[in-house]
């Protein structure tokens, strides 16, 4: 019975760590890191999924909204960020191009993109996948059968 309350624990601590490697991208907004304006800094990076993309202001006042994403992804917006050193922050779920702005000053070019590549190159199972775990009473076993 401990082999089996051994392997749920590591079972469990397996799927709790999986997002430990997310990495914290911070975007300044309101500044192109020498002076102040309607920038982002930086305008455009790379990201993994389940990274979480910071927006802190600068200088007020901006907001961040998403003009367009992955399919599957959310879409998200800051709304008006007045006080300097609020953030806003957005959790990446899909693979591809992200692209955002801030709609005061989109014409003005504040606008901004990240491109996100899948986090552990793992596909998506097909969806006739089955696994079964399941104890043997008469043994101190633990049996995993796979379908697929």
């Amino acid at each position: 019975m401990k082999k089996l309350y051994t392997l749920i624990f590591a079972v469990i601590c397996t799927l709790l760590s999986i997002n430990v490697n997310a990495t914290t991208i911070n975007v300044q907004v309101g500044t192109n890191g020498t002076s102040t304006g309607n920038f982002f800094n930086p305008t455009s990076f790379s990201a993994v999924v389940g990274d979480v993309v910071t927006w802190t202001l600068i200088n007020p006042q901006h907001n961040v909204t998403s003009t367009s994403v992955p399919a599957g992804a959310a879409t998200f917006s800051s709304g008006t960020m007045t006080t300097v050193g609020v953030q806003f922050s957005y959790t990446i779920t899909k693979a591809g191009t992200y692209n955002y702005d801030c709609t005061f000053h989109v014409s003005s070019g504040m606008t901004g993109s990240f491109t996100a590549t899948g986090g552990l190159g793992i596909a998506d199972p097909s969806s006739d996948l089955s696994t079964d775990a399941f104890p043997v009473p008469c043994i101190d076993k633990i049996i995993f059968k796979y379908n697929g």
